[in-house]
């Protein structure tokens, strides 16, 4: 092979690779926050109290282009990021029922909504032990906050927030 031919084919790669993520867009529809205020007592309690913030996130995945794409939730890895005082954090997402297909073919407009579920501070030092108003470092966290899909053909960013509500 002559090195104009493999020039040009290293090109048609990486061209291939970002059109293909330019095609697909990522948003988080809504997240619900629960548990951000916890006061315990002796008598009643639930075990996931002791976890802190609750986040279940609602996400979109768009294919914005007219040609198909093909994703793999079962081999794909999700993360959600966010920042406290200039510190990124990043924790492992727990996808809801979306890791048990193999693949899925995305048609030009097709849209795939998903679940994902966290506790957003499960081991880190944010989280205290009995009681606690989580809500101000929700309030930093939630503009920072993002997640990365990325599976064997595709990594992308979640550009926006939609819709937050408290519980």
């Amino acid at each position: 092979m002559s090195k104009l031919f493999k020039f040009f084919f290293i090109i048609l790669l990486i061209n291939t690779y970002y059109t293909m993520n330019a095609q697909l867009k990522f948003s988080i529809e809504s997240i619900n926050v629960s548990n951000y205020y916890i006061k315990l007592t002796d008598s009643v309690y639930s075990e996931s109290d002791y976890n802190g913030p609750h986040l279940l996130f609602r996400c979109k995945l768009l294919n914005t282009g007219d040609s198909n794409i093909t994703i793999y939730p079962k081999s794909s890895d999700l993360y959600i990021s966010f920042h406290i005082d200039e510190v990124e954090f990043i924790t492992e997402a727990i996808p809801l029922l979306f890791l048990e297909k193999d693949s899925v073919n995305m048609n030009g407009g097709d849209s795939i909504y998903f679940d994902l579920d966290s506790y957003i501070l499960l081991g880190t030092k944010f989280l205290e032990n009995k009681t606690g108003d989580y809500s101000s470092i929700m309030l930093r966290i939630l503009p920072t906050i993002y997640i990365i899909y990325k599976d064997i053909n595709i990594k992308i960013r979640s550009s926006r927030i939609k819709d937050v509500t408290l519980e």
